[in-house]
């Protein structure tokens, strides 16, 4: 072959070459574009979700500001003076309730005097039902029974319970007074 022939073989190569080359360029230019196309989307798909994540925490926590114990806790961190000074005027509002119903004797309604309430047992006469005054003086007391309880047990029985059994005894007697019955526990 001739060097000219061998020259224009050359240049045929490089011409295909070329052409070879143009057509990959192209190619990898296409698919370049087209990464990028994909890209672009999947990068506008995640700007779109954290606008809206951050919306959606946005929106979350101006609820969380605006709920009643946010709002109690927020007020209390600035006034926490007030709510101690609430609480404890409320503790000796109930204090103060507590010790005037232990000091004043229970009212009436039907205007009758506590069961066994005597002049020397603590109650005020005159502050039952309507200012009507229902004491007429001490009620005497009753005599002491002289009549020795019954041993069931076959024991004997020692001072103290024949104590308690006179006490018992006396107020069975007032409760049947003090109630207009004659009716005795003990004995019924």
């Amino acid at each position: 072959m001739s060097k000219q022939a061998q020259l224009d073989a050359v240049l045929e190569q490089e011409v295909v070459l070329r052409n070879r080359v143009a057509q990959l360029s192209a190619m990898v230019e296409r698919m370049q574009q087209d990464q990028i196309e994909k890209l672009a989307g999947e990068v506008e798909r995640l700007h779109h979700e954290v606008i809206a994540a951050q919306a959606a925490q946005r929106a979350a926590e101006e609820a969380a500001r605006m709920s009643p114990w946010a709002m109690l806790a927020r007020s209390n961190g600035e006034n926490w003076q007030l709510v101690v000074l609430m609480l404890a005027l409320a503790a000796l509002l109930a204090s103060l309730v507590w010790q005037r119903r232990s000091l004043l004797p229970r009212r009436l309604t039907n205007g009758e005097r506590p069961l066994m309430a005597t002049g020397q047992s603590g109650f005020e006469v005159d502050t039952y039902a309507d200012g009507v005054e229902l004491d007429s003086g001490p009620t005497p007391r009753p005599a002491p029974v002289t009549r020795q309880p019954q041993n069931l047990g076959g024991t004997p029985r020692g001072e103290d319970s024949l104590q308690f059994n006179q006490h018992d005894h006396d107020f069975d007697q007032d409760l049947g007074e003090h109630s207009g019955s004659r009716l005795n526990p003990t004995n019924a």
